[in-house]
């Protein structure tokens, strides 16, 4: 059940959802690199060191050529990511993991296993708080509305009433469409749950007129803006099971709630229509 919501006494819960674990894979797969490389580097240092050159001429010992073998493991795989996917977490992670291994290496003089135990025991912590972390998502959909809310560390809460939805999105990636989960992202009649996605171009002119030292320089931008569907997991229901039936539920209670106001004025016709007629019995 929801950890702070609270709900309106006239109020049916319809469903409660949680985001399935394979929705935050990038988290996983992340730290159990930590760990599997830490691993890896510690059980089989003795034979990845007796394969290694010793080149004692210009100082390039052993110890030397493990340390950047190691940190060109943790390194490198982070930085392609942050280049294909244009985020930059898992790099400055693994950024801080290699200080962190070379201080109780080179500082703390850790004898064995020095360089690694950083990045196995941040790759432990990591995997672990990950899954605290996707357990603290709620959602929420009732007969009135829907709720978002993410209870981890700081509080974020979203409530969508139907009357103000007016699209519902969809997003699977090719492992949802295999395991069946996915996000729905309710867009509002204001915009929210809309992205941009922007694409410009700048063509720059430079010249040097009379007198030497001033210039001129001409700038011409052109591009236009996309609007799509975006939004933030704690804003949306984010990698819920099943995200079809979910789109449908809640497609069903946008047209009702559009339909309410017009059985509420006919209601409200009979009503008085009744009324009319007991005061002319009455009579």
């Amino acid at each position: 059940m929801a950890r702070t919501l609270r709900f309106r006494e006239d109020e049916k819960i319809l469903a409660h959802l949680e985001p399935h674990p394979l929705a935050f894979l990038d988290f996983y797969a992340l730290f159990a690199y930590l760990v599997s490389i830490g691993a890896v580097f510690w059980i089989f240092e003795g034979q990845i060191r007796g394969i290694m050159p010793e080149i004692t001429q210009i100082g390039l010992t052993k110890e030397i050529f493990f340390t950047v073998l190691w940190f060109i493991c943790l390194i490198v795989p982070f930085l392609l990511v942050a280049v294909l996917k244009v985020t930059w977490r898992g790099l400055l992670l693994s950024i801080v993991v290699s200080v962190l291994g070379a201080v109780l290496k080179f500082y703390l003089k850790v004898p064995y296993g020095g360089l690694q135990i950083s990045s196995i025991v941040v790759g432990i912590i990591g995997f672990v708080l990950t899954d605290f972390y996707r357990r603290r998502f709620d959602f929420y959909v009732t007969d009135q509305r829907i709720l978002v809310e993410l209870d981890f560390i700081s509080l974020k809460r979203r409530e969508i009433p139907y009357d103000e939805i007016s699209d519902l999105v969809v997003e699977k990636s090719l492992l949802g469409r295999i395991f069946k989960y996915g996000s729905v992202v309710p867009i509002t009649e204001s915009g929210f749950g809309l992205g941009e996605d922007v694409a410009a171009v700048t063509v720059g002119l430079t010249g040097t007129p009379l007198p030497k030292d001033s210039k001129i320089t001409k700038t011409v931008t052109g591009g236009r803006t996309v609007s799509i569907p975006r939004g933030r997991s704690f804003y949306v229901l984010f990698g819920v099971r099943n995200p079809e039936a979910v789109s449908n539920m809640i497609s069903q209670l946008v047209r009702g709630s559009e339909e309410t106001p017009y059985l509420k004025k006919i209601a409200a016709g009979i009503e008085a229509l009744v009324k009319k007629e007991e005061e002319k019995e009455k009579k």
